[in-house]
């Protein structure tokens, strides 16, 4: 009891100390070398500004929009393969990805219609669940590893090198929630009449 007391201390104080961002469906984006911007056509994207795309999400809590600019990085599942890559242009039904030819050494661009995507994936930065999709797995595997390796406890029921099964509720309960805030944090989102892509 006393280590499982311990833990959730010691769990309370790593996500406390977690730094706490704004939560947003669109990834940071990075300013490339000064003098590259204007010659290097990967970046082009970012010098215009004037459409994004838009996945609307309609969920039990209301609508979300998230917005994916031109220059932004986007996954997504189109025509059977999944691609991480960089907005290049959008359309009023269509997008353009900008991927890397190594066989031509030059970029090029793919387009997709807005219904060839299955699906999108969004990383949102929510304050204590991102850090709870890293911090509660370790914590219960921490508290499995204790249990194995601390001395004999007064009531007799484990002891050093000996595993003991009222242990695998706390670790697996802890584990699970570490999945729960994975998938909270790295939402995928299918397409469909409540999650719609379009043009804005």
């Amino acid at each position: 009891m006393d280590r499982l007391i311990y833990l959730c201390v010691l769990l309370c104080l790593s996500l406390a100390g977690q730094p706490v961002r704004a939560q947003t469906g669109v990834p940071v984006r990075v300013r490339p070398p000064d003098g590259e911007l204007e010659q290097n056509p990967r970046y082009a994207p970012l010098l215009k500004r004037n459409r994004y795309l838009a996945l609307d999400v309609i969920g039990p809590f209301g609508f979300k929009r998230y917005r994916f600019h031109e220059g932004d990085e986007i996954r997504f599942k189109a025509r059977g393969e999944v691609y991480r890559e960089t907005l290049y242009a959008v359309t009023d039904s269509s997008f353009s990805i900008l991927v890397e030819n190594e066989v031509m050494n030059r970029m090029e661009t793919i387009s997709f219609r807005f219904g060839d995507v299955k699906w999108i994936k969004i990383d949102r930065q929510i304050p204590f669940v991102s850090a709870g999709a890293v911090m509660l797995p370790l914590a219960g595997g921490v508290f499995a590893v204790a249990d194995f390796v601390n001395p004999k406890a007064p009531d007799g029921r484990s002891g050093r090198f000996r595993f003991d099964p009222g242990s695998l509720i706390p670790a697996g309960a802890l584990v699970a929630g570490g999945v729960l805030c994975y998938k909270l944090a790295h939402a995928r989102f299918r397409i469909n009449k409540n999650h719609r892509l379009k043009a804005m």
